[in-house]
């Protein structure tokens, strides 16, 4: 199986700052120097294709485990013919099972487009992080200086921010064959497009604001599986009443509310599944029903951390903690590695949040 990751893809521009702040200056210090990595979408590419790697190898070991195993059970005599052929028929499933998983290959578009041409001449497209040495702590800060300023104008010389930048429908058929299309977006231009693919899982990563521009219109159409995920943190940008350290249970019972509630919000229950990311220690997954009661919660959290508290006590590097959120969304969200979402119509979170008015 062949899955496309796509999305907006951004040129992050780290700037290490030196101490060479003269000509003269001797050349045992360091200068000032910019380092630049394609990041965005092409962050959870790589992400995902490390993942697969990991996975093809814990496949490889488990087939010939298995197949160690069943040259045993041939050879065994004290074991009934039954049970012996009951367990080899078991492992040679499991090999099969893991044989389908050897099969699944990750692609990007970005080589296509040639996006780091494309986004140095793109300023809206770049990202800026400023980073010092803290000389008495041994590390390094850094400060998010945002993105460039939109490059292209109306004739009235305003900002243009719903620009389709690049033209991506020859990914339709293109990529035809990939059975599963990973969306990371950022409200960058891509939700603008208006590709259309049939009968796919699509795995959305979507920013605010939410269910806008014509990619989210798009996909509803032609049968497609659609997980959606988004962050506790933008959903709250909709002055949602939602707490925060008080307790998971609170969070979730707030979450469920708001979703099935609020109006600016219901159209996230357009997708098959969707998952909400409160921040790096928790989520909630939710499987909407046009039947409203029928709609399933559950919620999965680390009992040792609340909501910012393992992002708070881990001191970790911007790039650390793009990736560890990008492995739980993917561990999450991946529907052939593990479903995390059950249908559970008699869910405590359920009956508390929709008896009521």
């Amino acid at each position: 199986m062949k899955a496309l990751v796509t999305g907006d893809f951004i040129l992050d521009k780290h700037i290490l700052k030196g101490n060479r702040f003269s000509t003269s200056s001797s050349d045992t210090l360091k200068g000032t120097r910019i380092e630049e990595l394609v990041g965005g979408a092409n962050l959870t590419f790589e992400f995902l294709n490390k993942l697969l790697q990991f996975e093809f190898e814990k496949a490889d070991f488990l087939i010939s485990k298995n197949k160690k195993e069943i040259e045993n059970l041939k050879n065994e005599k004290n074991d009934p013919s039954e049970k012996v052929n009951e367990k080899i028929d078991r492992l040679s499933k499991e090999i099969d099972l893991l044989n389908d998983r050897l099969s699944i290959t990750a692609e990007s578009n970005l080589i296509d487009i040639k996006f780091k041409e494309y986004l140095t001449g793109q300023a809206q497209f770049i990202s800026y992080v400023d980073w010092n040495f803290d000389q008495k702590n041994k590390k390094w800060n850094h400060k998010e200086m945002g993105y460039g300023s939109f490059m292209h104008r109306t004739n009235e010389d305003k900002p243009v921010s719903n620009k389709v930048e690049n033209d991506l429908t020859f990914l339709e058929d293109k990529y035809s064959d990939a059975g599963i299309i990973i969306i990371d977006e950022a409200n960058l231009g891509f939700r603008n497009q208006d590709l259309k693919f049939n009968n796919k899982t699509i795995l959305l990563k979507m920013a605010y604001p939410f269910c806008e521009g014509n990619n989210w219109k798009s996909l509803q159409g032609g049968g497609n599986k659609i997980y959606t995920i988004v962050t506790l943190e933008n959903l709250r940008r909709y002055d949602v009443k939602v707490s925060k350290a008080i307790s998971w249970e609170q969070t979730a019972l707030d979450l469920c509310f708001e979703i099935t509630r609020n109006e600016k919000l219901k159209g996230l229950l357009k997708s098959n599944y969707l998952i909400v990311l409160i921040g790096s220690a928790g989520a909630l997954c939710i499987k909407p029903d046009p039947i409203e009661e029928n709609t399933s919660f559950e919620l999965i959290f680390d009992p040792g951390h609340m909501e910012d508290e393992w992002d708070q006590s881990t001191e970790t590097l911007l790039v650390q903690e793009v990736l560890l959120r990008q492995a739980f969304l993917i561990n999450l969200s991946w529907p052939f590695k593990s479903n995390c979402i059950r249908n559970k119509n008699s869910n405590q979170i359920y009956q508390i949040i929709l008896l009521p008015d």
